[in-house]
């Protein structure tokens, strides 16, 4: 496993704070690799979105968007 220079000087840097900001620096850090974890999926789904993914985008007209929107809420 390769270390990261980058983390082992953010970690320094704040070890060097007061332990109020380095319990406040942890908890947002915390919340930061929640935002980045992958949700628990079967292998299966996984694949179906990470293909669908891969696909070009394209865009969708508004009238269209509309449409779709007023399926699930007619007073649009």
């Amino acid at each position: 496993m390769s270390k990261s220079k980058t983390i082992d000087a953010a970690i320094e840097a704040v070890r060097a704070l007061p332990h109020e900001a380095q319990d406040a620096i942890a908890h947002e850090i915390l919340e930061q690799i929640e935002d980045y974890r992958t949700p628990d999926r079967p292998p299966e789904i996984q694949a179906l979105i990470e293909e669908r993914m891969s696909k070009p985008r394209t865009a969708v007209s508004r009238d269209d968007f509309m449409a779709m929107l007023r399926k699930y809420n007619p007073a649009l």
